[in-house]
This record gives C-alpha cells, sequence and structure tokens, in this order.
C-alpha cells in the first residue's frame, strides 16, 4: 500500500505492515481473516482498546524510539494515521534501506572494530581463566575522551529534576535486576558479548555533566566506562547478599557509569547476573533489546550497527521543540489536562495522640510477591 501523501511511501509502508502484522496477532486475526482488518479504519473501530492501545504505543516505543499518547489512538487513530506522523518524525538514520533524498548512501558502519572495541568474532577468544583473568582487572583510569556533547532529552531532563529535587534519595531512580543462570558458559565469550553491546551503543558510553549555568549536557565517550565485572562467591546466599548491596549503590554519572553489570559465579556452574542502571540511561524496554542484543552476539550473531542512537534522538527532540514542531503535541496535552481539577493537600485529622509521618525514618517502596496459578478453564476463559 503507497501513500502518496507520505513524505517517504517506503517506510510509511513497512511501518503499515509491522504495526497490522503485531495487531493481528494481538486480535488473533488469522491470515484469512484480510477483510477484518483495515489499516486505514480508526483502531478502536477494530477492537483495539486500551490494553491494545499500550500495544501499539510499546510496539512504536520499541521499534521506532517515538512516543505515541494513549489517547490519540483510543481517539480515533488509525494504523495509516499513525504511520504518517510517525515518518515525520523519524531521523533519516533510522531509515538506513531507504535511499536518501541526495542520493547519499549511509555509510556501512558494519566493521570488525567499533569505537575501539573489537568485534569478538573477529579476535581469538582465548582461554576461560585468561579472560577471568582480565574481568577481574579494574577498569583502566585513563581519562574519557569526549567525542561529542548533546543536550539532554526531554524524559532525561524530567529524571534529572526528580534526581535533584530528591537529595535525600540518591538511589531513586536505580533499577537492579538479577537472573540466575545455570549450566556450562563460555565466560569469556560471555563478557565479550556484553562489552561489545556496551560499545555499540552511545547511551551506555555517557556522561552527564552540569554546566556553571545549571544546564545538563551529555557527553559522548568514545569508550565505555563501564564492562562486565566478574565475582566468585561461596554460594547462592552470597550472591543475593551482593546484589542486595548493589541495589543501594549510587551511580557516578559524571564519569560515564549509568549501569553496572556483575556475573557472581560459585560451583562451578552457576551464576548470578546483576545488571543495575539509572534512569537517565535507559528504561525496561532498553533493558530487553540490550539482553536479546547480548544474547545475540554470544551465539556468534553478527550485527549491523546501530541505525539511531539515543544522543540523536535527543538532539532532533530539541531542535523539533525549538522549531516548534512539537506544537501539536504540547497542545494535544494542554487541552487535555485544562480542566483536570487542582491538587490540593489532605486534610489533617485532629489525632493529638499521633506521632508524625516522618517519625520512622524515610518512606520503604519494599513489596511482596504472591503467584497464583489459574485453572487451565479459567486461563482458557480468559484467553478467549
Amino acid at each position: 500500500m503507497a501513500l502518496n501523501h507520505c513524505a517517504i511511501p517506503p517506510a510509511c509502508d513497512a511501518i503499515i505492515a509491522g504495526l497490522s502484522a503485531k495487531l493481528r496477532a494481538s486480535l488473533q486475526l488469522q491470515d484469512d481473516d484480510d477483510d477484518k482488518f483495515d489499516p486505514t479504519v480508526p483502531l478502536v473501530d477494530q477492537g483495539v482498546d486500551s490494553l491494545g492501545a499500550i500495544t501499539v504505543t510499546q510496539w512504536f516505543s520499541k521499534e521506532l524510539l517515538i512516543d505515541i499518547p494513549i489517547l490519540k489512538i483510543l481517539g480515533g487513530a488509525s494504523v495509516v494515521s499513525l504511520a504518517d506522523e510517525a515518518v515525520a518524525r523519524l531521523l533519516a538514520s533510522s531509515i538506513p534501506l531507504i535511499q536518501r533524498a541526495n542520493g547519499e548512501q549511509a555509510p556501512d558502519r558494519d566493521g570488525a572494530e567499533i569505537n575501539g572495541i573489537r568485534d569478538p568474532h573477529t579476535d581469538d577468544i582465548g582461554t576461560a581463566a585468561e579472560l577471568e583473568q582480565d574481568l577481574a582487572e579494574e577498569p583502566s583510569t585513563q581519562e574519557p575522551v569526549v567525542i561529542r556533547r548533546e543536550p539532554l532529552s526531554l524524559g532525561q531532563a524530567h529524571a534529572w529534576s526528580l534526581q535533584r529535587a530528591n537529595p535525600d534519595k540518591p538511589c531513586l531512580l536505580n533499577s537492579t535486576i538479577g537472573m540466575f543462570l545455570s549450566g556450562k558458559m563460555h565466560v569469556g565469550r560471555f563478557s565479550r558479548a556484553w562489552n561489545m553491546s556496551f560499545a555499540r551503543h552511545e547511551t551506555f558510553r555517557t556522561a552527564f555533566v552540569e554546566e556553571a549555568d545549571g544546564t545538563v549536557m551529555q557527553e559522548i565517550l568514545r569508550r565505555p566506562r563501564v564492562h562486565l565485572v566478574l565475582r566468585h562467591v561461596a554460594d547462592r546466599d552470597e550472591a543475593v547478599r551482593c546484589y542486595e548491596a548493589i541495589k543501594t549503590e549510587t551511580y557516578d554519572l559524571a564519569a560515564g557509569e549509568g549501569v553496572k553489570l556483575v556475573l557472581f559465579r560459585w560451583g562451578g556452574d552457576s551464576s548470578l547476573l546483576v545488571y543495575g542502571y539509572h534512569r537517565l540511561v535507559g528504561d525496561g524496554s532498553t533493558t530487553e533489546n540490550l539482553f536479546a542484543e547480548a544474547a545475540q552476539l554470544y551465539a556468534g550473531a553478527r550485527l549491523p550497527a546501530p541505525a539511531l542512537q539515543y544522543s540523536q534522538f535527543a538532539a532532533r527532540q530539541a531542535a523539533d521543540l525549538a522549531a516548534g514542531r512539537l506544537q501539536d503535541d504540547v497542545a494535544y496535552w494542554t487541552a487535555l489536562l485544562a480542566d483536570a481539577p487542582p491538587v490540593r493537600p489532605l486534610p489533617v485529622l485532629a489525632l493529638p495522640h499521633a506521632t508524625p509521618g516522618n517519625a520512622a525514618g524515610p518512606p520503604s517502596w519494599a513489596h511482596h510477591t504472591a503467584t497464583l496459578r489459574l485453572p487451565e478453564s479459567t486461563a482458557l476463559g480468559v484467553r478467549e
């Protein structure tokens, strides 16, 4: 399907095909149900509810790094209209298979070396013992080389303001996950896969520096300052204690430390992989993509260079905001929130024997998890 009004028809066609396939699977449509899904018809008229709208926004965020408001989808947008909007926001570098308007082709960046770090598939693997000794060494203390400076994205600026507004909560924007692994592992290849992923993406080699006037800039470093760290522990319990300790560690953002990656090993074939990150450098989608890429590299895949870096997205967003190209989005949310009721403080009850709420110290966000397995008949009804 070609769209005459689209700036880049092949790009629109690719987005329409990809999103349509995702929605057809979400709506459980069969191959012979072509007449039941029309990309030109509003999604809400084709059975897409609020959960389906979340699926659409996540697809755009993961595939194209574009934020599409859920209410826009529920407000009558179709696949075609969403594709038109997405293409208008895309960077040229994020459409590598389409020839640029001036005839210039995107450079081939699928070489054996990225930012001075060799592709693991072109190096000798060596023995696991040798590589474990290398991994135990401290990172280089050499001053990082800055190759470019860019402004923060709007999301990063919001995260920075939250962190500054809560100086007593240094771990407010930290996220830490752990994954138990079992079985034989080629430690050297595992390490190189992760380190190569860090080198491929600028967000993992970015430092955040505050200027004298309060402006915060992100500095893209030539090499990442983080790498996989190998630690041998006595048993699983010690690994879990180390994981809990990492959750409370701070990040040296000014030095380019936005993530932490530690592999705890014990008993020969048991491991706990701990990955932590600050909200300035990623989110859940970033983590999902990073794990998937590291698994591909560990399995021996050769991957093309990323078509889009996050700093490019941030620079494009800043330029769009300054030029007024985001005015439609600003106006949409301004109108939507215009009638929102004002936030009023909660009433204070006269309880003479009560103690102040902060007497017990800062609030705890600890939680518990309970698992309940539904009967097969109930699960079948939910799926239907």
